[in-house]
């Protein structure tokens, strides 16, 4: 199992009760009805997966060529919570991080997510992996980017060392799912599981 997946285990499992007491709102139509998604959806347990169609991609390098990253954004759903767009994020590089936290600043604020890393080693590079959950609070980032029509964001990958960088996000394919997800419903949820599984220090 991922690491993000297990933290998020571990928190639902802590308020399962009060959690799935509430129904959760949610009109995947809009999404289902969109020829601009994939939407892959199990009825037998209420989870799935919504993609943009031609990807919602992300790409950013750090400073001085120290590495890559590579990455899309996208809507997770899981039974009794609400469904979460998620930024998953591939670093490639010569040297490790180890990074334990993923920093962002679309303008004059900054996000500080607080991540769970995978690790890989192939053909003599090698990679961490990390997913950052957008809660209702966090979601907030990309409002900012919306808002001020930067999509070119600072970035720091901070572990047991730091490397700075800039990510870029697709305009249209991020604004077009941000407005569908909020268009969903999705937002009018109880996040505080989520909140509580990914901080994410807001400043």
């Amino acid at each position: 199992m991922k690491k993000w997946m297990a933290r998020l285990a571990a928190a639902l499992l802590c308020c399962c009760a009060a959690t799935a007491a509430a129904e959760v709102k949610f009109d995947i139509s809009v999404f289902e009805n969109n020829p601009d998604y994939k939407v892959e959806f199990d009825e037998m347990d209420d989870t799935g997966e919504i993609e943009s169609t031609e990807g919602n991609t992300v790409f950013g390098a750090g400073t001085d060529d120290d590495g890559y990253v590579f990455g899309d954004v996208d809507i997770k759903i899981l039974e009794n919570h609400p469904p979460v767009m998620r930024v998953s994020l591939l670093y490639s590089g010569e040297d490790w991080i180890f990074t334990d936290k993923v920093i962002l600043k679309p303008a004059d604020t900054r996000y500080t997510f607080e991540v769970s890393r995978d690790t890989e080693v192939s053909d003599g590079k090698i990679y961490e992996s990390y997913t950052l959950i957008l809660t209702d609070e966090s979601i907030q980032m990309v409002k900012d980017m919306i808002d001020s029509d930067t999509f070119i964001v600072k970035m720091r990958l901070d572990g047991d060392r730091k490397v700075d960088g800039t990510l870029l996000f697709d305009r249209e394919k991020l604004t077009q799912m941000y407005n569908d997800y909020l268009a969903s419903g999705a937002l009018e949820n109880d996040f505080s599981a989520f909140r509580e599984a990914f901080p994410c220090t807001i400043k």
